[in-house]
């Protein structure tokens, strides 16, 4: 049986079913810097490494530097070497699975594997191997670790448990009726995930269709980022705040509920909003080629249709057209359209082939297979 311990910051939810789905068949430890209130772990077993000697004596310049105790954490934290040596050694850990964005993590991590005499690998947050060229492509400040540490980057399926979100017929909706479109928006209270945009779109459409709007972030990011301040503020001079709501932190199963409430999943965010020499990614849209955006994914295993923006780390679990549409990228009048024309389209069958793309794309199950597969000498 493989023995495999993960290493990370932090244990998102983006990979929570994946690891799972390794932990039903093989001996897995999960090792994480930090966590959150209320975070679900799905039954795995969660210790926290002590902090290095190093990386501890390091901290009081990234505070004098401005980064907060969880940036820290998140990006600078780290095992101290000999005392990870010598976990793998005591848990007879033959592969080392390790998060790829935490530089000091993942050096940590390679050099006691090697030390070890066990196998390494590192991930990217992608799903399906269609996808490895696109992420390659991407700019992205810590493309060349893998290469330092020298180590396969594979790709970790932005997968769900499709067992804990059953099966259910979509919220009814009929654009001829009074009934608003429920439209819901999840995501950090920051401006790249494009909230602002989709409040836009809303003063746009107030007197051509009923519609009503959660954004769903959190109260700890509105007050830390002052970005949801802004976005209250927005609300009240367009006179939206009957239709659109700032939505405070919400359990992650009780997500499945929220997600239940709404006709729509919109994401209308970007990571950056131009690149030199990008192109626009509707040909990516086709529902194969993957998706780092985690809630898209939940929302789509609920069965919403998606109305999604033209970024190439998110829009490869739409299939424009068949369950969803893509606007261009900050282009709030696109999106406007693209919302009025999926109003008027059947949201329950776009619903249902949201679901079956999760079947067939975004199993958990099919975890195991992939890793043992990437993990090959």
């Amino acid at each position: 049986m493989m023995r495999i311990l993960f290493v990370a910051s932090r244990l998102h939810l983006n990979y929570t079913d994946s690891l799972r789905a390794l932990a039903n068949k093989f001996y897995l430890k999960v090792l994480v810097s930090w966590g959150v209130e209320n975070e679900r772990h799905n039954d795995l077993s969660i210790n926290r490494f002590p902090e290095g000697l190093f990386s501890r004596a390091l901290t009081p310049l990234h505070r004098s530097a401005g980064l907060k105790t969880e940036q820290i954490a998140y990006r600078k934290r780290h095992p101290s070497l000999v005392w990870l040596l010598r976990y793998i050694r005591e848990h007879r850990i033959d592969t080392v699975y390790a998060r790829r964005d935490n530089k000091h993590l993942l050096r940590t991590a390679w050099l006691a594997a090697r030390l070890a005499g066990c196998r390494f690998v590192t991930y990217r947050q992608q799903i399906l191997d269609s996808a490895k060229q696109m992420d390659s492509q991407a700019i992205y400040p810590l493309c060349k670790i893998s290469d330092e540490v020298k180590s396969p980057v594979n790709f970790i399926p932005l997968a769900i448990d499709l067992s804990r979100i059953p099966t259910r017929p979509l919220l009814p909706y009929s654009s001829a009726g009074s009934e608003p479109l429920r439209i819901m928006a999840v995501g950090k209270l920051i401006e790249r995930k494009g909230h602002q945009l989709l409040i836009e779109a809303a003063a746009q459409l107030r007197d051509r269709l009923p519609l009503q709007i959660s954004i769903y972030g959190a109260y700890s990011e509105f007050h830390a980022h002052q970005y949801g301040q802004q976005l209250a503020e927005m609300i009240a001079d367009y006179g939206l705040q009957n239709r659109v709501r700032l939505m405070p932190q919400i359990a992650p199963d009780a997500m499945l509920e929220e997600y239940a409430r709404h006709h729509l999943f919109v994401y209308a965010g970007w990571v950056q909003l131009k690149r030199d020499g990008e192109e626009e990614t509707y040909d990516r849209a086709n529902g194969t080629t993957g998706t780092q955006l985690y809630s898209l994914i939940e929302a789509m295993a609920t069965g919403l249709p998606i109305v999604c923006a033209s970024e190439r780390r998110v829009v490869g679990a739409v299939n424009n057209g068949s369950n969803g549409l893509v606007f261009e990228k900050g282009n709030a009048d696109d999106l406007v359209n693209k919302i009025e024309v999926i109003a008027n389209m059947d949201l329950a069958a776009m619903g249902a082939r949201s679901r079956a793309l999760v079947e067939i794309h975004y199993n958990a199950q099919d975890f195991t297979k992939r890793f043992c597969e990437f993990t090959k000498d």
